[in-house]
């Protein structure tokens, strides 16, 4: 939850850090309800990182999309059937397909 708050406070670096901690802090033998934690931290470091996105530009901009994009795609094939899952697809498929990258 210390992401969530960095990230209603506008720190969205602070709060990738954080969602990172939750997403690559256990082995693939955690239990449910930390896999469900997981899936959340990384689908809000996309999140945090597409708010980013529209405030950078050049080198700053690629690595925003791409922080984006390796969180949703964690989301989409670590925890596939996770509630978030479908989300975390559809924006992936929106930022892969961007035209302006």
């Amino acid at each position: 939850m210390i992401g969530e708050i960095l990230f209603s406070q506008e720190k969205y670096d602070d709060a990738v850090k954080q969602f990172r901690r939750v997403m690559f802090g256990y082995d693939e033998s955690a239990p449910a309800d930390v896999r469900m934690w997981q899936a959340f931290a990384a689908y809000e470091a996309g999140r945090c990182a597409q708010v980013q996105i529209a405030a950078s530009q050049g080198a700053d901009r690629e690595r925003r999309i791409e922080q984006a994009i390796e969180a949703f795609r964690y989301v989409v094939e670590r925890h596939p059937q996770d509630r978030l899952a479908a989300e975390a697809g559809k924006q992936l498929e929106k930022l892969q397909q961007r035209p302006d990258r």
